[in-house]
């Protein structure tokens, strides 16, 4: 009876592994499901279809709804930031290895993530200001600074979106592997760095999205 009864804990505890895992990463695919919908539909004017320039005012107004939805992005993100650290702080006290494993990526990505919203809000007003200002003094006072800098922006999106993608799939395998081991832990932390680097993905979806609709004005404007 007392190996069956070990038996029957250790199934338990496999079962109650893979169903943690199982939720995570559904949540993680709905995640990126759900991001990629809102990155389809940007907020930014697409650019014109005709071959020549378009007016400074519709720069303009297009300048201040791209970084509008960087606001709401920072917000987005900092929100996060505060929900996965006050998810996740309390996980390193549970009994299961497999909630002290997911409270480690949990928290680290949500410090990130809160850290880049206030980063985020801070500078955009003082950005904004300073394109409008040189918006009223000519086109190419516009352009030398936006649009190199916005050239570097897309180039870090496609940095950022191959590193968050290596780190979910890295994330998924690990939990997948613990699963496997019963290793609560292992299935714990890449369950989290799972769904971490999903919420990520999705968030710089719709932003490089944004961004490559708003640096196709920027190239209109430059005719």
């Amino acid at each position: 009876m007392g190996r069956a009864d070990n038996l029957a804990g250790v199934s338990s505890r496999s079962m109650t592994a893979k169903g943690a895992l199982s939720a995570i990463l559904g949540t993680a695919l709905l995640i990126v499901l759900g991001g990629n919908a809102e990155a389809e539909e940007p907020t930014v004017e697409g650019p014109p279809t005709a071959d020549g320039p378009i007016s400074t005012a519709r720069m303009r107004r297009t300048m201040h709804a791209y970084f509008e939805g960087e606001k709401n992005e920072a917000w987005a993100f900092g929100a996060a930031g505060i929900v996965t650290v006050g998810g996740g702080a309390p996980l390193f006290a549970a009994s299961d290895d497999l909630y002290r494993g997911a409270a480690f990526p949990l928290v680290v990505v949500g410090i990130v993530q809160l850290a880049a919203g206030i980063v985020l809000l801070a500078k955009t007003d003082a950005i904004v200001t300073d394109l409008d200002r040189r918006l009223d003094t000519s086109k190419a006072a516009f352009l030398e600074v936006e649009r190199p800098r916005m050239q570097k922006v897309r180039a870090q999106f496609d940095f950022l979106a191959a590193t968050e993608l290596v780190l979910m799939v890295a994330g998924i395998g690990l939990a997948t592997y613990g699963g496997a081991r019963d290793n609560h832990l292992l299935t714990g932390i890449g369950g989290g760095l799972a769904l971490q680097s999903a919420a990520m993905l999705a968030f710089d979806a719709a932003a490089s999205t944004r961004a490559d609709t708003y640096s196709a004005n920027i190239e209109a404007f430059a005719r």
